[in-house]
């Protein structure tokens, strides 16, 4: 006597991942999204411009994902934007399809970055942005220029904000002065041209009142007076690949200052500190200084030293 062998309760594997996707509640997708973007160190995946980075891969699994993903800011609020070799040989071919494009890439991700931050001013809110803008081939300046001005309307939004621009693009980065209340740390790595000096008054983070952590790289002597910066109340400086008098001057103008670190690789001949000098300084705690290039040791290893009073 035969027995009928009942039908498997195995279920196609579509219908069965679409079920499991919408018993789960929406905050648990939501935090399970963030715990896997925490292990995900790689900048690939917070690049608005990379179609593969991880928030916009979750975003295109299913409808509820693009729900929970987009209504989960704090996988937005990590930026590193960059522009990969493969773009800019796109761009060279379709040069106003890329920058479209990029423009509405970068103003999607930022604008889902900012969700319930317009009235909120709490240090763990806002932005964490680095922009590598160095490449100036003149073909390819047009799309570092659209990045950069696709990114100024969010500047209310910048809690931590990390530049590797070359001097020439600067002049771009211009917005009203106080626009960046709730900027706390401000990186500026400067690739300058050797030829071209900079004149551009740049007052964007003349207003910052957030601002306590400050580091500069490549400041030619040119920009000091003219990039507008709140050196009084800032709390940690850090300045590498200046001039002696160039730090010097710098931890001057920074009169709250408690810590600050020198890298000094620029050895230009007669830029020796006088003896007669003296600097004052009455808040800095912590001073670290490098003073090596390439010829070995810096001749103003020990000068640094003697010209700055520090309060015992």
């Amino acid at each position: 006597m035969s027995r009928d062998i009942p039908s498997s309760p195995i279920r196609n594997t579509t219908e069965l991942s679409r079920d499991h996707i919408n018993t789960l509640p929406f905050e648990l997708i939501s935090y399970i999204f963030v715990l896997s973007r925490g292990v995900r160190e790689s900048t690939v995946d917070l690049n608005p411009l990379n179609l593969g980075a991880f928030p916009l891969v979750l975003r295109n699994v299913c409808r509820k994902w693009r729900q929970v993903a987009e209504a989960t800011p704090c996988l937005w609020r990590t930026i590193d934007i960059h522009v990969t070799a493969s773009q800019v040989q796109a761009f060279m071919q379709h040069d106003q399809r890329v920058l479209q494009k990029s423009s509405t890439l970068l103003h999607r991700w930022l604008s889902l970055a900012r969700q319930g931050q317009e009235h909120d001013l709490r240090s763990n809110a806002g932005m964490d942005i680095t922009l590598s803008a160095h490449n100036t081939k003149s073909r390819t300046a047009p799309l570092y220029v659209a990045i950069i001005t696709t990114l100024l309307p969010y500047s209310r939004f910048w809690r931590r904000l990390r530049l590797v621009i070359h001097s020439s693009y600067l002049r771009y980065l211009h917005t009203t002065p106080g626009h960046v209340p709730r900027l706390e740390s401000l990186q500026l790595m400067i690739v300058r041209s050797a030829s071209t000096p900079f004149r551009c008054v740049l007052d964007t983070f003349s207003d910052a009142p957030m601002l306590k952590r400050l580091s500069v790289r490549g400041f030619s002597r040119s920009m000091w007076d003219y990039v507008k910066l709140p050196w009084e109340q800032l709390d940690e400086l850090h300045i590498c690949e200046v001039e002696n008098l160039d730090a010097v001057h710098a931890i001057g103008l920074a009169k709250s200052v408690t810590r600050v670190s020198v890298d000094a690789r620029i050895d230009v001949l007669g830029e020796d500190l006088s003896d007669d000098y003296r600097l004052c300084h009455d808040s800095l705690k912590r001073l670290e200084y490098r003073g090596s290039s390439q010829w070995g040791f810096h001749r103003n290893y020990e000068s640094m030293f003697r010209v700055l009073q520090l309060q015992r």
